[in-house]
């Protein structure tokens, strides 16, 4: 196949995720366990390495078991993985609380952060991490996910409701408060920009795009990150002279997009990130959306390290190479395989072998 167009997602293939996952885990344990929110225990909003790694374990299981789990069945966005674990905890303790017409109305119109302090008061929140893989099915798959909160409401607490998904307000102010540990709060909240790692070396990741580039391949992104979480450190790395801006479809793209569009969630594994990559700067947001899909277009090759990045790939009727650099290194291999991966690579650097 000779390939017309390269698309590369970021975490996993360009920088390292733990940063990421490391920043979620802080904002899950602020969330419910911390007296800022749902708790009890004193905030700490800048950990040294060894208490980052306990909280992780706390959060996320002692092998971030909850990782292989979300990965494993598509979802890739660091902000859905707060908000599900953040509202699975919350619905298993509203499961206990004795006014159940006080639960009815609160889970009728939906949960915000304003109503942390009564939730706290009236039931005691304790954390129900160690839950979160028992709880949800194995059979779920991407979005899946989000939706199934409504299930655990009208199960656990009785209630019948749609106020759990992409669009709820507290899955925006969760949000928020993950992106005020990743880039930091201007007061005791350092941020992660300047703590970012390289997957292969800056001076060798130019190298494999100035070739690409000089072969006449058209270079993309479509990444999970928001938009200035993208641009600082592959500005850092000097990624950004290969790839046009207009090509750079991020996180943000998505939020943009499913406003203007009233269309959600358009999150990996949809295929919109890439798509918008692809297209570059035009056509609109909503004339993307309009496209049949798949478009048959094996000449584009999507490079990612995750699930979620194949099957957007798939989705799009694109090729597809996986790299072994994310989260699950090595042990992803059987499920590239499984799954069809067209490539298989050690890392992003094995991408010139292709051409």
């Amino acid at each position: 196949m000779r390939y017309t167009t390269v698309l590369f997602d970021v975490d996993g293939v360009m920088l390292g995720e733990d940063t990421y996952f490391n920043a979620t885990s802080q904002t899950i344990h602020e969330l419910i366990v911390t007296e800022r929110f749902l708790g009890t225990a004193a905030t700490e909003p800048n950990p040294d390495r060894e208490r980052l790694a306990e909280i992780r374990r706390q959060v996320l299981g002692p092998r971030d078991e909850v990782l292989d789990f979300l990965k494993g069945r598509g979802v890739n966005s660091n902000w859905d993985m707060v908000y599900l674990m953040v509202s699975h905890s919350l619905l298993k303790n509203l499961a206990r609380a004795e006014d159940k017409s006080w639960v009815q109305d609160l889970l009728t119109r939906g949960i915000t952060l304003a109503d942390f302090p009564e939730i706290r008061q009236r039931v005691g929140v304790k954390p129900a991490f160690a839950d979160f893989t028992k709880d949800f099915p194995e059979h779920l798959e991407k979005h899946q996910f989000l939706q199934y909160l409504n299930r655990f409401a009208l199960e656990w607490a009785g209630v019948e409701t749609g106020s759990f998904g992409r669009t709820s307000q507290l899955w925006e102010e969760t949000r928020q408060i993950f992106q005020e540990f990743y880039l930091g709060d201007g007061h005791a909240k350092p941020g992660y920009l300047d703590r970012e790692e390289p997957i292969v070396p800056g001076e060798e990741l130019q190298a494999l795009l100035a070739r690409l580039t000089d072969l006449g391949l058209v270079l993309g992104i479509g990444t999970g990150r928001p938009r200035k979480e993208t641009l600082i450190p592959l500005g850092a790395l000097g990624v950004l002279k290969y790839i046009p801006e207009e090509r750079i479809a991020t996180a943000s793209t998505v939020l943009e997009a499913e406003a203007e569009t009233s269309i959600a969630p358009l999150a990996k594994p949809h295929p919109f990130s890439y798509l918008r990559a692809l297209r570059g700067a035009e056509p609109s947001h909503a004339e993307i959306l309009k496209e049949v899909l798949p478009l048959n277009r094996p000449d584009v090759l999507i490079v990612g390290d995750s699930l979620a990045d194949l099957l957007a790939a798939r989705a799009l009727g694109a090729s597809f190479a996986a790299t072994l650099t994310g989260h699950e290194r090595e042990r992803a291999r059987g499920m590239f395989e499984a799954h069809g991966a067209d490539h298989i690579l050690r890392d992003v650097r094995d991408l010139a072998a292709l051409f």
